[in-house]
């Protein structure tokens, strides 16, 4: 029996959230938490989606047009994903601070 790719997707969102609370805890996690915020807030995300959405070009043209299209809309959304992530952040960090949280560095 095989899983959908959204159960999997969500699965891997929730280990990923696992992974961030165990990476905040302490100094245990620290260069993965770093890792982890880099991916999302730099360049990294975005030289990945840019090219995941050229390999999905690539695949579109060698005749795969559905796993293409598929690849270039994953490639597009890891490319807006430091955008997003700033933004939600940009809200979420008012919130924490006024109920007694830090936010990152501050």
């Amino acid at each position: 029996m095989k899983f959908p790719t959204l159960v999997l997707f969500v699965i891997g969102l929730f280990l990923l959230g696992a992974a961030c609370g165990y990476a905040a805890e302490g100094d245990v996690g620290a260069a993965e938490l770093q890792l982890l915020e880099k991916i999302f807030t730099g360049n990294i995300g975005l030289t990945l989606g840019l090219i995941v959405a050229a390999v999905g070009i690539f695949t579109f043209v060698n005749g795969n047009i559905i796993g293409g299209i598929i690849m270039v809309v994953l490639g597009v959304l890891i490319t807006l994903l430091p955008g997003v992530y700033n933004g939600l952040r940009a809200l979420a960090c008012p919130i924490a601070e006024s109920l007694g949280g830090k936010c990152g560095d501050s």
